[in-house]
């Protein structure tokens, strides 16, 4: 069951118009599973569902979401407040805090890029997009700048002229690095990584145990694509944010599907069931006008 404005994986695979020419096609074995997942979750979930859109429903969510993540795909409602509270039922619940070794094999640019020739700075700012400027907050930000002269700011690839000029003028030119080279190498070869809560750089270094902080404006923070995940990190406590990541890979209610998995209707089951519970609490309290209305009127027909 999809909405009238429904995207679908099988049929955005290789759209350049929307994902531009830059984004990595993915494999064959990539492409299938997405397909045979985005297929599974569209038969079994109880309401319409869409690829890659916002969540702005309200508690009492309409339509599910989801979206490609590291090979795997990550399901969500078009609620922000039933999605965290999904993620971090799921993350308590799961006991399993072992890292799959497939996890490393999925970990690399979303974009074709190239490494860099120079000395990667310590401390590394990954920002956003043109479509998500000024999401990043920058009163901690700047502060960050000024007190450290070699921390750097990694522009996303899909960044255009005007979103760079944008970012000279806030932040100078003399601290950006190309958009072009690629981010994992800079986030392996850092010290100290910085994200906003629409990247995957934020669930990669969870995975390569890489010291790493959410910059996102509070403001922001809610509507971005993973915020129902990095809220329950922890800044620059590599510990804590490795078993939160593992627990979620392992859980079979988070909505997360890896790439490796083997039972992906198992584990959409247990999302859908885990989504209706939450959104059966947020049902609006509006009477049964059908049931009590002949007996709160006394209005008689002439």
């Amino acid at each position: 069951m999809k909405p009238i404005h429904a995207l679908s994986i099988i049929n955005n695979i290789n759209d350049r118009v929307r994902t531009g020419d830059d984004l990595k096609r993915t494999d064959e074995g990539t492409s299938k599973f997405l397909i045979e997942a985005e297929k599974i979750f569209e038969e079994l979930a109880p309401l319409p569902v869409s690829f890659d859109v916002s969540c702005v429903q309200k508690g009492y969510f309409s339509e599910f979401v989801y979206q490609d993540v590291l090979g795997g795909m990550y399901l969500k409602t078009q609620s922000t407040e039933v999605n965290a509270r999904i993620m971090e039922e799921a993350v308590v619940a799961c006991e399993d805090e072992t890292m799959p070794k497939q996890a490393v094999d999925y970990l690399t640019d979303k974009y074709v890029l190239h490494n860099t020739e120079f000395e990667i700075p310590e401390t590394i700012v990954f920002l956003p997009g043109s479509n998500h400027l000024g999401i990043e907050n920058k009163e901690v930000l700047v502060p960050m700048l000024w007190s450290d002269p070699l921390l750097e700011i990694k522009p996303h690839p899909n960044m255009t002229e005007e979103g760079l000029r944008h970012f000279a003028s806030e932040y100078g030119w003399d601290r950006l690095i190309h958009k072009d080279v690629s981010g994992y190498q800079l986030l392996n070869g850092c010290e100290h990584a910085w994200s906003t809560a629409n990247s995957e750089m934020g669930l990669i270094a969870a995975v390569i145990k890489k010291p790493h902080g959410d910059i996102t404006s509070i403001f922001h923070f809610e509507r971005l694509t993973y915020s129902a995940i990095h809220r329950l990190f922890q800044s620059m406590n590599v510990d804590h944010n490795y078993v939160t990541f593992a627990r979620m890979v392992n859980s079979n209610d988070s909505g997360f599907i890896p790439p490796w998995a083997e039972n992906i209707e198992e584990r959409v089951n247990g999302f859908i069931h885990s989504a209706m519970k939450h959104r059966h609490t947020f049902k609006p309290s509006f009477p049964d006008v059908s049931r009590w209305s002949p007996k709160l009127t006394n209005v008689k027909p002439r």
